[in-house]
């Protein structure tokens, strides 16, 4: 689509979004009105993305906003409602924003794009989907990243399509498959390798469990997927060595969902390679990293074999969770703010207080767990999950699997 639109319109909407850095309340009023109005032109997005993917002589954040701007309008357009050539356009001046030098336009033009692609379907972005697909292959490491930033939200999008539609999956999930499968994940994979840049092997990694973590490599109803369960294994094999904590942290998820599902890939040998990997990542020094390792103990709990494996790990195991049930900085930063407020420490309980929980009615206190609080709310030390959360959970559970045998190894 030829589009130009007014250079004096052009510049005063970018001296808008500076002044919206104001903090003057009467002139960000101002501000809000004049935008109002021209909000009511036809063309308006073509000016936003104009202002946010051409216009790389104005300051960051006048384009920033512009393009946040840009994705608010498209996010509230009923689907189907965007002209096709105004769809087109706006495509294509994000498809260049993705290989912007700024890494926060690069990001904002993943989130406009894949507002977009929402609104107009796969097959009305065919072309920004295989034009993403080509970047990867781009020598230049913004164009690479800003790419691969943008395909990991349609990923997450997609994948959410697909769950919504797992009965009975229509042809918008049936275009997203074929994608994938011809186009997206060959290339995605080659980046899942130690030589890659890191964030090519961040995003590689994080795309490809958006994909295994919800069962699209090993569900018989996507038979054209299915062949990639074994390389994706494989890839966490490799990338189990990484030292980039945001690749570890998502190696460990695979591995979870992996041992979870008892993929046929896993066998007794690799099993317990993994299993000692994980034992050695719910002890590394970044929280995040024990966080999503601890996750797997619990999986383990479900099968006899899997049970035979940590069996011999134990002595290792127990003192590792013990530790993690320590409460850490995390714990306090999750706990409720009136709980920090209200801090008693130092008056004396009354009796009440300290009495043992189980001479209480059942009728009272009933929103209170072992953290002080109900299910509904978290209770005082909050509803995140945790890695003490874990631990205890994954403690509980190894207890109640292996009874009185892990008693000696406790004691």
């Amino acid at each position: 689509m030829d589009w130009k639109g007014d250079e004096a319109r052009l510049g005063q909407l970018c001296q808008l979004f500076q002044l919206a850095s104001s903090p003057d309340n009467h002139v960000q009023q101002q501000v809000m009105q004049t935008l109002n109005q021209f909000s009511q032109l036809p063309d308006f997005n073509m000016y936003l993305v104009t202002v946010f993917a051409k216009m790389t002589n104005q300051e960051e954040v006048v384009r920033q906003r512009a393009g946040l701007l840009l994705k608010t309008n498209l996010n509230i357009a009923a689907p189907g409602s965007i002209p096709p050539p105004v769809a087109d356009y706006v495509q294509a001046h994000a498809l260049l924003a993705v290989r912007d030098g700024s890494k926060v336009i690069r990001h904002t033009a993943g989130t406009v794009l894949t507002t977009i692609i929402l609104k107009v379907g796969l097959a009305g972005a065919a072309q920004t989907l295989e034009k993403l697909a080509e970047n990867l292959a781009d020598p230049s490491a913004d164009s690479v990243e800003g790419s691969f930033n943008a395909l990991n939200k349609i990923c997450e999008d997609g994948m959410m399509m697909i769950k919504q539609m797992w009965d009975e999956p229509d042809e918008q999930t049936q275009l997203f498959i074929s994608w994938a499968e011809k186009r997206l994940l060959p290339r995605v994979f080659e980046y899942a390798s130690p030589a890659a840049p890191v964030h090519a092997r961040q995003n590689a990694i994080e795309c490809l469990n958006h994909f295994a973590l919800n069962c699209a490599f090993t569900d018989p109803k996507f038979p054209t997927l299915l062949q990639f369960s074994s390389r994706y294994f494989e890839v966490l094999g490799v990338l189990a060595n990484d030292e980039d904590v945001c690749v570890m942290k998502n190696v460990c998820k695979g591995f979870v969902c992996v041992i979870e599902s008892q993929w046929q890939c896993l066998n007794t040998q690799t099993a317990e390679v993994v299993l000692q990997y994980m034992l050695k990542a719910s002890r590394h020094p970044e929280y995040v990293v024990r966080l999503e390792a601890l996750e797997v103990w619990t999986p383990c709990t479900n099968s006899r074999i899997m049970l035979q494996l940590v069996w011999p790990l134990l002595k290792d195991l127990i003192p590792v969770l013990l530790g993690n049930m320590v409460y850490s900085q995390a714990d306090y930063m999750g706990m409720e703010h009136s709980q920090v407020e209200d801090d008693n420490a130092a008056v004396p309980d009354s009796a009440q207080e300290i009495a043992p929980r189980i001479h209480k009615d059942r009728g009272e206190d009933k929103d209170d767990d072992d953290d002080g609080g109900g299910q509904s709310s978290g209770g005082a030390w909050g509803a995140e999950w945790t890695a003490r959360k874990a631990a205890a959970s994954s403690l509980d559970n190894l207890a109640t699997a292996f009874r009185g045998d892990i008693l000696e190894v406790v004691l």
